[in-house]
């Protein structure tokens, strides 16, 4: 996309970090979340919420999704 000039949109950003996530490749989707931050200037919404709650807890990571829950209470 980035070679013809095509920048993925938040959207775009939101499909890539839902699949990393359901293909078990959590850490790589965290640091494209970084990076779309970076960018875009945005932050989590639920779809990403819940895409990240759902590969950590995939991975076992069982606390590390609960912080991350928590989180998303403060801020929405």
């Amino acid at each position: 996309m980035v070679r013809k000039k095509v920048f993925p949109d938040l959207i775009a950003h939101t499909a890539l970090v839902d699949g990393l996530c359901r293909n078990g490749n959590v850490g790589l989707a965290f640091k494209e979340l970084d990076e779309m931050k970076k960018k875009m200037n945005c932050t989590l919404n639920l779809v990403l919420h819940g895409s990240l709650t759902y590969g950590l807890c995939s991975e076992g990571r069982a606390d590390e999704a609960k912080m991350l829950l928590e989180e998303m209470g403060m801020h929405h």
